[in-house]
């Protein structure tokens, strides 16, 4: 019974090559996904994510529309200068304690 030494050799040669090319591929595919998980971040999030540029925006409108003509003045009074216009000690005091419920 006579064995090849032929198949080993090149059974331990594939074997040697595989195992000092693979940390090369390894870095190229984890390369790729990183870039591609940044490119996601970066464009996607604000298409498809939460928190993007105007995501609340439209949820805040509802609470506007739902109220009445009195509840919207006092709503204008109190945030027409929300941006910078007043300082602090020149804001205008409104009491929060005396808004109505609905029945």
């Amino acid at each position: 019974m006579r064995r090849s030494i032929l198949k080993p050799v090149v059974l331990g040669v594939l074997f040697g090559a595989l195992t000092f090319l693979m940390p090369f591929f390894l870095l190229k595919v984890m390369f790729f996904f990183l870039i591609m998980g940044a490119l996601f971040r970066l464009f996607g999030r604000r298409r498809f994510g939460p928190g993007g540029p105007g995501a609340y925006r439209l949820a805040f409108a509802d609470q506007i529309r739902n109220m009445n003509d009195e509840e919207y003045n006092v709503f204008k009074t109190r945030f027409q200068h929300r941006c910078g216009g007043y300082n602090q000690r020149e804001r205008p005091q409104t009491d929060t304690n005396t808004t109505e419920t609905k029945a």
